[in-house]
């Protein structure tokens, strides 16, 4: 901003810069107020933080435990992060047998969902069967 006001100055017959500077103005006064009152709220709550972990410390330990809980923070998101997909990923998998039903008839389902059909296996399942039935006694 300040830029544009000196480069006003060098050349004061601008409408352009003129006009940019008087819509501009008051939009940038609102974004200095705003973090001029960001930063008076994060020392606060430094300030609350550091008072409710025991009281006064010296700035070399608060240096030292702001640099300690910033490098663990993103530690504990990974590890927040890593925890949920392994639920999710636990959640997309469905177990073999269900409870409650008959089981073997549930495994022979699941099986089939997961083995493609092919024309050779579907022979070879009736081969199966035809055998069966001539190795039972009658």
């Amino acid at each position: 901003m300040e830029v544009t006001r000196t480069e006003l100055d060098e050349q004061k017959d601008s409408s352009i810069l003129r006009d940019f500077l008087s819509s501009s103005n008051s939009l940038i006064n609102a974004v200095v107020k705003d973090a001029k009152t960001a930063q008076t709220a994060e020392q606060e709550n430094k300030q609350r933080r550091r008072d409710s972990v025991g009281g006064d410390t010296s700035k070399e330990t608060t240096v030292l435990d702001a640099s300690k809980t910033e490098s663990r923070e993103p530690v504990m998101l990974r590890l927040a992060q890593m925890e949920l997909i392994t639920e999710l990923k636990g959640r997309q998998v469905s177990p073999l047998m269900r409870e409650g039903k008959d089981g073997a008839i549930e495994d022979i389902i699941t099986v089939l969902k997961a083995v493609p059909f092919t024309a050779r296996s579907g022979k070879r399942s009736s081969r199966m069967l035809s055998d069966f039935n001539d190795l039972s006694p009658s």
